[in-house]
């Protein structure tokens, strides 16, 4: 049995994601917290043309804590991910990597 779950994303998903509602569908650099966590959605298109990544930070000023990315198939340790939308979005991917490096 599933989870009563929501999914989030980015809103140029919504076609393309299963499960995805138009209330959880995030535009670039939209944010929301939980608790005492930022999370923050950055389009990332490249891998797929919807791609988005999430960046979580600790909204507590005292916090020490690092943020940390959820960035999927964009980056990897040793290089950047496959274009499954073809190759015409490769400078897509180009900037979606800069963008994250910002």
């Amino acid at each position: 049995e599933r989870p009563d779950l929501k999914i989030y994303g980015s809103e140029k998903g919504l076609d393309l994601v299963p499960g995805l509602e138009p209330s959880n569908a995030m535009h670039d650099l939209q944010t929301m917290t939980i608790g005492d966590l930022c999370i923050c959605c950055m389009e990332t298109p490249g891998h797929t043309a919807d791609h988005c990544s999430f960046i979580v930070t600790h909204v507590t000023p005292e916090s020490n804590k690092n943020p940390f990315l959820f960035c999927g198939d964009t980056l990897f340790i040793g290089g950047v991910g496959r274009l499954l939308d073809g190759p015409t979005h490769g400078h897509d991917l180009f900037e979606s990597v800069k963008k994250l490096m910002a």
